[in-house]
């Protein structure tokens, strides 16, 4: 995987070579590029179809894994910092820099039914809905486990179905001393 296609190039306003924090994260950029490929080359050259291969492959991945996680906190924490600036400067009335201006960013939150009004208003329509509603709820319904819990206590193992049996392999670390083959 090339560097273009781990990280595609964005949109920005300062030439290259102009922005010290751009200029770090492309650095990043292309070292990570060279890790890929290092990576994909170990992987190539080492590892094997063996249980160990296996093993080390996966405490591989929850190492980066771990490193995902720095990544990403990193990329709110920038995030964040632009917000605030952006928030500041809005805030003491400086919304205009050379090319650049704060403009608002209007968004309306998820619309919600008015249920007194449509009941003061059309109260058919409301029992209609309604009534449809208790229907669907007669024939879909099925109560939780939780909810047999707490009604029938012990009782409710005897209305559950048998959960479907499913086998997964995993790799165990025997120690010394354990039955070895």
């Amino acid at each position: 995987m090339t560097q273009a296609a781990l990280f595609p190039p964005s949109v920005s306003v300062t030439p290259t070579g102009d922005d010290p924090l751009i200029d770090v994260i492309k650095s990043f950029a292309s070292r990570a590029d060279a890790f890929g490929q290092d990576l994909t080359g170990v992987i190539d050259e080492f590892v094997d179809d063996t249980l160990y291969d296996a093993m080390q492959v996966r405490e591989a991945a929850g190492h980066l894994n771990d490193i995902i996680g720095v990544l990403s906190k990193t990329r709110n924490a920038l995030l964040e910092k632009a917000q605030m600036i952006i928030d500041d400067c809005q805030a003491i009335g400086h919304i205009k820099e050379g090319n650049l201006e704060i403009v608002p960013k209007v968004s309306q939150g998820r619309r919600s039914v008015d249920r007194d009004l449509l009941i003061k208003e059309r109260k058919d329509v409301y029992d209609l809905l309604l009534n449809t509603k208790i229907e669907s709820v007669k024939i879909d319904y099925t109560p939780t486990i939780a909810d047999l819990k707490t009604i029938l206590k012990k009782r409710h193992e005897a209305y559950l179905k048998p959960g479907e049996i499913t086998t997964t392999y995993d790799i165990e670390i025997i120690l010394e001393g354990e039955n070895n083959d």
